[in-house]
């Protein structure tokens, strides 16, 4: 009998420790994908990866990640412990990532920004495992899906990447002349540390807005939008009409900042991101009353737009609300 329990421990052991072993090996196949999806498409490489802003770097690989997971369950995961399933996948990723950042292979907001698409695709992988390897572990299967995100990313890499166009609109209501919104419009003095109200991108070390003035306040005048950590945009207006509308082209100066600020998956440079148009709307609605729109056009470039654009928005309504409650707050206090 105690022979018997023995062999009962011991293999409840094994199990386990197979369990913790396909994290181990997750957190691996994680590592060394992001190795080869760091080298950028380029004649010098000798392996023809595309980047990490592809479907095969992120949505392919971790749901690579949770197959490994399932796989080394030897047996199919009874039903009273199916949270494995969830829980298993969360810790790989939660792991790489943390490595990610201890190594400085990559900043905190480009961690935010992939980390819930490996979440979900490794959960994914997991669950689709439990029932690929329910009945049998097939090595084949498990071999060609480890293969696949380094197949297939150079065909994305041959099709290239789609450009999408966004409009984002934000406004604000403001008690405060014309005059005096656009005389804070056309010219913003250098921003406090007051003003310049902590929202999620900026804490995480996203570029807060410093000051911006025109040379002339006319079609063709040009200011400088300048950001922190060294970011500069050029803006050329292109449509005036006094205490009205304010409309300007937009340039980022991709000399004027340091890359490894701004994290070189997730910079304004024109490769995969790129502001391209603002515009300010004065509509008065009242005696001193003021609603402020302002409208940004940017481009997303990458070959998952359609999960690149929704933190696109994000970040360009936390930069326009921003800019607006600036405004808001010194043309109401000139009022006052």
């Amino acid at each position: 009998m105690k022979q018997h329990n023995n062999n009962r421990d011991l293999t409840s052991l094994t199990t386990s420790g197979n369990k913790w072993k396909g994290i181990v090996y997750a957190i691996l196949y994680g590592w060394v994908a992001k190795g080869f999806f760091s080298l950028e498409p380029g004649v010098k490489n000798a392996v023809p990866a595309s980047g990490v802003t592809t479907i095969s770097f992120m949505f392919l690989v971790p749901f690579v990640m949770g197959l490994i997971i399932a796989y080394r369950q030897q047996t199919a995961v009874k039903s009273s412990r199916k949270s494995i399933l969830f829980f298993m996948p969360l810790i790989a990723v939660i792991s790489l990532f943390t490595i990610y950042l201890l190594w400085q292979q990559d900043g905190i907001i480009y961690a935010l920004i992939a980390f819930p698409a490996y979440a979900v695709m490794a959960i994914a992988g997991s669950i689709a495992g439990h029932f690929i390897f329910a009945l049998k572990k097939n090595v084949f299967i498990l071999s060609v899906c480890l293969l696949l995100p380094f197949l297939l990313s150079p065909l994305e890499n041959h099709f290239g990447m789609n450009d999408a166009i966004y409009w984002k609109q934000s406004t604000v209501s403001i008690h405060s002349s014309e005059d005096s919104v656009w005389k804070n419009i056309i010219r913003v003095k250098a921003i406090s540390e007051e003003e310049n109200k902590g929202n999620l991108f900026q804490l995480i070390g996203f570029p807060k807005p410093i000051k911006a003035e025109f040379d002339t306040i006319a079609v063709g005048g040009v200011r400088k939008a300048i950001f922190d950590r060294g970011l500069l945009f050029t803006e050329t207006i292109k449509t005036i009409v006094p205490n009205k509308v304010l409309a300007f082209n937009i340039k980022a100066d991709p000399g004027s900042r340091p890359v490894t600020d701004l994290e070189k998956h997730v910079i304004v440079d024109g490769k995969y991101f790129e502001v391209l148009e603002g515009k300010y709307e004065i509509e008065k609605t009242g005696h001193n009353k003021i609603n402020l729109h302002l409208y940004a056009r940017y481009r997303v470039s990458t070959h998952f737009n359609f999960y690149s654009g929704f933190w696109a928005r994000m970040i360009m309504e936390e930069i326009q609300k921003n800019i607006l409650e600036v405004v808001k707050h010194r043309s109401e206090l000139e009022r006052s």
